[in-house]
């Protein structure tokens, strides 16, 4: 896919060079014939420009925006999630579990990560806003869970709002729990976790941006490469014409992670340059 890339890239820079020099050639009128050196010369200059620029085309991006409707458009880079201001999107476990130990919340997921460096000394607080939150959702009861945690079972694509600070978190139970609590989710479920995230945050961002981690690659359980999982959100959030962002949506990508994906055949994909 690389080696295609750069070939339309080549070629494309090829027909324009070639057009702005049969142009010069036209204004200009040149009269005497180039020779065998000359004409060799210039062929490989143009070659070079070609390649450069082919070169320069597929250089990884580490940052693309893409217009996914009239009013959405979605911002894909590199960064670290926890350092943004505005609606950052959090995913949790359908429990919303805030006991961060390796067993029930691994410390080096995002939602380990946003308890640690955020609530760590205020777990009963964030409790509180978490069930504040979601006093008017339907749940079941599980008692039980063999390492302690949370009762409460709430649906796939349940969002609670919490605010702390300038920021407005939006925690997202994105995945269930086994018997052991290793989190899963099925395929099908996922795109329904996407569409009631979508429904909500259109609902809730008030006109402030909105930053999301890449969903599905870490230890959801979904075992499909990082590149894919991110056409697939992409696609999910494309087909959901009521998605509408005025300050748009980021997608925030750890660098770790982000080696594993090409934005470049990304916003290929979007501008129809792999679609023929």
């Amino acid at each position: 896919m690389m080696i295609k890339c750069f070939w339309n890239n080549f070629i494309a820079a090829l027909a324009a060079l070639s057009s702005v020099a049969t142009l010069v050639a036209f204004i200009y009128k040149w009269e005497n014939d180039l020779t065998i050196c000359e004409t060799i010369i210039g062929g490989i200059i143009i070659l070079l420009l070609c390649g450069g620029y082919g070169l320069y085309q597929i250089k990884r991006k580490k940052k693309i925006e893409l217009q996914l409707g009239p009013q959405f458009i979605v911002t894909i880079k590199e960064g670290d999630l926890l350092t943004c201001e505005g609606v950052i999107v959090i995913p949790v476990n359908e429990y919303f579990d805030t006991i961060v130990d390796d067993v029930i919340i691994a410390k080096n997921t995002v939602h380990g990560k946003f308890i640690n460096q955020f609530f760590s000394d205020r777990i009963n607080e964030l409790d509180q806003k978490i069930e504040d939150s979601l006093n008017s959702v339907n749940f079941s009861i599980n008692n039980n869970r063999k390492n302690g945690g949370k009762t409460k079972k709430y649906p796939l694509g349940t969002c609670a709002k919490i605010r702390d600070g300038k920021n407005c978190y939006i925690l997202l139970a994105m995945t269930h729990f086994d018997e052991e609590d290793h989190a899963y989710i099925d395929t099908h479920e996922f795109k329904d976790v996407i569409y009631e995230l979508s429904n909500y945050i259109n609902k809730h961002a008030n006109s402030r941006p909105v930053y999301m981690p890449l969903m599905g690659t870490g230890q959801s359980g979904i075992k499909k490469p990082a590149q894919r999982v991110l056409l697939f959100i992409l696609t999910c959030l494309e087909f959901m014409n009521s998605n509408a962002l005025p300050k748009g949506l980021n997608i925030i990508i750890y660098s770790g992670t982000m080696k594993k994906i090409n934005l470049n055949l990304i916003e290929d994909y979007y501008n129809n340059k792999l679609l023929n």
